[in-house]
């Protein structure tokens, strides 16, 4: 399995020390509508941020400007649209806290 790491703009995306990242993810640091939908959608640029010791599960999506907390699980399948508190978990589409951690 792979991880997918936006190629546009791979340096946007920045990964801190013992981040666990599980196959078939996709980190993405920008959005770019179609010609179609052009003046209609907003295309933009910005950064991904995986804290240290976060985890991601597989099949979990990171959508450009989100900030995964230090110690923080993303589940299996869940889709990131919004920054997360440090030492929770997250479920869902769009991922919502689901537990804190002590």
């Amino acid at each position: 399995m792979h991880v997918t790491i936006d190629r546009a703009y791979p340096e946007y995306i920045i990964i801190e020390d013992e981040v666990m990242i599980a196959g078939g993810n996709h980190l993405l640091a920008h959005s770019r509508s179609p010609v179609f939908f052009e003046g209609k959608l907003l295309s933009y640029v910005a950064p991904v941020h995986l804290k240290k010791n976060a985890w991601l599960g597989i099949n979990s999506i990171v959508l450009p400007g989100c900030s995964v907390g230090e110690g923080t699980v993303v589940t299996a399948g869940s889709v990131l649209t919004d920054n997360t508190e440090d030492n929770v978990i997250v479920r869902g589409n769009p991922a919502e806290v689901i537990k804190r951690f002590k």
